[in-house]
């Protein structure tokens, strides 16, 4: 089994119309992850306000073989130079990451939406896929000021 790269479906701004479970993200800025479905396209960009409330991200499909078979790959959020100060945790991130479990061939959507002020911060977030050490592709987004 073998993950070989990735192709991007789609990119943008989206709305999550049902939140599903919450868990523990200790290597997360927030230190959760907020597991929603039922998302929805509402923009395809790479230009997002900075405001609480805007979730961006990408729909993608790992390619590799056999397809059909489940893989856990590496999701990275890497911040604007400035990093992100929590203010509750006093901590400051330059990246998030998480495993995600995908299956090869079949679309997954991976977002980040910005749910505290202080995450609303301007400039170049890159997100990247990893699996086994090896990158299998990157989205810039730009979050500008409101």
């Amino acid at each position: 089994m073998r993950c070989q790269s990735r192709d991007v479906v789609e990119i943008g701004i989206y709305k999550f119309h049902t939140v599903g479970k919450v868990i523990l993200g200790l290597n997360t800025a927030t230190g959760i992850i907020t597991q929603a479905t039922d998302r929805e396209l509402l923009k395809a960009t790479t230009v997002v306000p900075a405001t609480v409330g805007s979730e961006f991200g990408m729909r993608f499909v790992v390619i590799g073989s056999p397809k059909g078979a489940s893989k856990k790959i590496t999701c990275r959020t890497k911040f604007p130079a400035q990093d992100l100060h929590n203010p509750i945790s006093g901590k400051t991130a330059y990246l998030s990451e998480f495993e995600l479990e995908v299956e090869i061939g079949k679309p997954t959507l991976r977002t980040y939406a910005l749910e505290c002020d202080w995450e609303a911060v301007p400039g170049e977030w890159a997100m990247e896929l990893w699996y086994q050490g090896r990158n299998l592709g990157r989205q810039i987004f730009t979050v500008v000021a409101a």
